[in-house]
């Protein structure tokens, strides 16, 4: 049951690219912090707010995440290229290599 909800969640998140509906997910941004998450779907939710321009909602997300792996930090550094803030994706970048891990051809991309 909770697979197909969150399937259904994620499919939405795929769906829908509108003000309100990044509104009213920013609601769940609080709980998810601190207590042990569906990776897949958190990262779902950061491409979405990336692809959408949602910054500031993709920032608070990425930075209250507990567990991070290579998709989060390559979508929240597409996601500063795609909205002109090369700097920031860089800082991101270099970030990653200070905490010594691995990236991938799509983070380069």
């Amino acid at each position: 049951m909770k697979t197909r909800a969150l399937l259904k969640m994620r499919n939405l998140l795929r769906l829908v690219e509108e003000d309100r509906i990044a509104r009213f997910l920013s609601v769940f941004i609080p709980p998810i912090r601190g207590f042990d998450y569906d990776l897949a779907l958190v990262n779902s939710l950061l491409n979405f707010y990336a692809k959408t321009g949602f910054v500031g909602y993709a920032h608070n997300l990425f930075r209250g995440m507990a567990r991070k792996d290579v998709i989060s930090w390559s979508c929240m550094m597409a996601c500063c290229v795609k909205n002109e803030m090369a700097g920031e994706a860089l800082n991101l970048f270099h970030e990653m290599v200070e905490k010594r891990l691995e990236f991938n051809f799509v983070t380069l991309g």
